[in-house]
């Protein structure tokens, strides 16, 4: 029932609820809003203009620190910042969340046909770095976006993300890297 009000919420709104995703220092607000305008914007027009129906994306949780020598404004992390563990969050948008294991170990069995076995629905696979905040007046945040569709067909990106009426909203996206 919760989750049918969140919903209902967002599709009035436009804005998700606070219990969802609730303030802007919430990793996951960071998250949805990059899958949302950066991965799910490639992943449809890779799609022919929508998203399948019954179809996800496969979002790896394990996190890793941006190491990418993309140009940026922000000053670089203060600490080196070890990998971390993206816990899943409610969302309307079409995800499915495995660790790096789940998926390198369905890989080694069996490349991506096994992938696609054990996660059916799975269009893609979209890896996440750990998301990067700069707390200044304009509140801006930093995560790389992978978007991986077969083993050689992936594309890079770094979104730069800024708190605007209240979400996080993807301002510039960097191409990083595309095979």
């Amino acid at each position: 029932m919760r989750t049918a009000l969140a919903f209902a919420l967002l599709a009035l709104t436009g804005t998700p609820p606070p219990a969802t995703l609730a303030a802007a220092d919430e990793p996951a607000a960071v998250f949805e809003a990059a899958i949302r305008q950066v991965a799910l914007d490639r992943v449809v027009a890779m799609a022919g203009g929508s998203l399948p129906a019954g179809r996800t994306l496969l979002v790896q949780t394990d996190l890793a620190p941006i190491t990418s020598g993309y140009p940026t404004n922000l000053p670089p992390p203060s600490e080196a910042g070890d990998p971390v563990t993206l816990e899943p969050w409610a969302s309307e948008l079409p995800l499915q969340f495995a660790s790096a294991a789940e998926i390198r170990a369905a890989f080694e069995a069996g490349g991506w046909q096994a992938i696609h076995e054990k996660w059916p629905s799975a269009l893609c696979t979209i890896q996440l770095s750990a998301v990067r905040f700069q707390r200044d007046s304009e509140r801006r945040a930093l995560v790389e976006v992978a978007v991986i569709w077969g083993e050689v067909a992936a594309e890079g990106y770094l979104a730069e993300l800024r708190w605007r009426d209240g979400r996080w909203r993807v301002v510039s996206i960097l191409p990083g890297w595309i095979s």
